[in-house]
């Protein structure tokens, strides 16, 4: 061997026919070979025992395979970068492999919105659209880092005060880019709230149970999660929605969909 030199290991989808544990097995046989490694792969697994600095994303265009993370975009701070790799890479690797993030507040929206947009007709796993909670790790370095690897991204905020601070912090984050295609502000403190006011506060007051049949929605939604919980509430929603089909779908939210 040449002095300086080092063998180069090239594996193309070594995830290929190998359950996860025979996978992490391999891989760290692999990981002590004394050489470089260049590496193809589907797996959000894989993906996510190496370091962010050590990745490209190859995304295909008309003419040509685009390269991420873009040269021209920069290096994500040391603080954004630990955000990044702790929420992204160890609990949702997978969607490093999305055409787009929706990034959302919480459990509602993780749970709800996919439900709902696949009553309209939209299926986010076949269009590659992801949802991203943005609260654990911050706003900012999730969109900092979406835009050095070249993926698309809408946020979905509450209409509540926080979700003012974070609509702010999109807008100083567009770089010229369109408002209307990064952003959707609720008209109301809460999804809760919106689905409450387009035709699902009956769906909150059988939730609630007795006692709970008349009231305004600032008693009987957290009385309804507080019972249900958010994800339980989330798929009593979805189940009235998907009886209801597409036209039980509120109008802001149809339109986010389109867009």
């Amino acid at each position: 061997r040449l002095e300086g030199a080092w063998p180069l290991l090239v594996l193309e989808d070594p995830e290929t026919h190998l359950h996860p544990i025979q996978l992490a097995i391999a891989w760290s046989l692999i990981h002590q070979l004394p050489a470089q490694r260049l590496v193809t792969t589907a797996s959000g697994a894989l993906l996510a025992s190496v370091p962010m600095r050590a990745f490209r994303r190859l995304v295909r265009k008309t003419h040509h395979t685009a390269v991420f993370p873009d040269p021209e975009v920069p290096n994500l701070s040391s603080e954004h970068a630990r955000r990044v790799a702790f929420h992204v890479r160890t609990h949702n690797a997978d969607s490093l492999f999305a055409r787009v993030w929706l990034l959302v507040e919480g459990e509602t929206e993780s749970w709800l919105l996919p439900e709902l947009a696949r009553i309209h007709g939209l299926a986010f796993p076949l269009e590659g659209i992801r949802c991203v909670a943005f609260a654990q790790a911050g706003l900012k370095p999730l969109i900092l880092f979406a835009d050095r690897l070249g993926i698309p991204w809408h946020v979905v905020v509450d209409g509540d005060e926080a979700g003012e601070r974070y609509a702010a912090k999109v807008q100083g984050l567009l770089q010229g880019r369109s408002l209307g295609s990064h952003l959707t502000v609720l008209p109301h403190r809460d999804l809760e709230h919106h689905l409450w006011h387009h035709g699902y506060a009956d769906t909150f007051r059988r939730a609630a149970g007795p006692g709970f049949e008349t009231g305004p929605p600032e008693w009987v939604i957290p009385r309804a999660l507080k019972l249900r919980s958010k994800p339980g509430m989330a798929l009593e929603v979805a189940e009235e929605a998907g009886r209801r089909g597409p036209r039980g779908i509120p109008p802001l939210l149809r339109r986010w969909f389109a867009t």
